[in-house]
């Protein structure tokens, strides 16, 4: 989208070619929400708010912000580069964890291996093999579906509460919303 706008081209049309490349059906209508809002006439805070599911609301403001200022290119810019910045610490927290779930894996197979043998009892071994990946994964589908979940949603206060009284995950919490903070209000003035 900023490419586009600085080349000169309509804010309707770049919304609308931006669409052309996404993959997801739900981004693509986010996008063309967006365009049509711009072929409209209407503000650019419309206009962003059609792009609400893929922008969070600091991201919104500072891009309304730039685009009232006529700063938008900048601004744009400042949240791609906040968003690649966030990504890139996922993926480093992604590949870190590949280790302790390769651990989890073999050690699911190997721990109850000394009973299999005692015992010699393969569907005993194969759940007690299995529970451990299994417990696991509804773990891991549970956090996902609560990080996805509505904000302001009871599940969402509740799944937010139970993740800030661990002390570490409060600590790594506080340091992200500031950063975030301070990343906004930086972009903003």
């Amino acid at each position: 989208w900023r490419v586009q706008h600085s080349a000169g081209l309509g804010t309707a049309d770049a919304l609308k070619s931006c669409a052309s490349i996404i993959k997801p059906k739900s981004g693509k209508d986010c996008f063309l929400n967006a365009s049509q809002c711009a072929a409209n006439g209407e503000s650019i805070e419309n206009l962003l708010q059609a792009l609400s599911p893929l922008l969070s609301e600091s991201e919104r403001a500072t891009i309304a912000a730039g685009w009232n200022g006529g700063r938008t290119e900048v601004l744009i810019d400042a949240v791609v580069s906040q968003r690649e910045l966030w990504w890139n610490a996922r993926s480093r927290i992604r590949s870190s964890m590949l280790l302790p779930a390769a651990t989890l894996l073999i050690a699911s197979f190997v721990a109850p291996l000394p009973a299999f043998i005692h015992s010699g009892d393969m569907l005993a071994y194969f759940i007690s093999a299995a529970s451990p990946i299994l417990i696991a994964f509804i773990l891991w589908k549970l956090a996902i579906a609560l990080i996805f979940c509505k904000q302001n949603s009871p599940i969402a206060d509740m799944a937010e509460r139970i993740v800030l009284s661990f002390p570490i995950m409060r600590q790594i919490e506080q340091n992200r919303v500031t950063s975030e903070f301070a990343s906004a209000l930086s972009n903003l003035i």
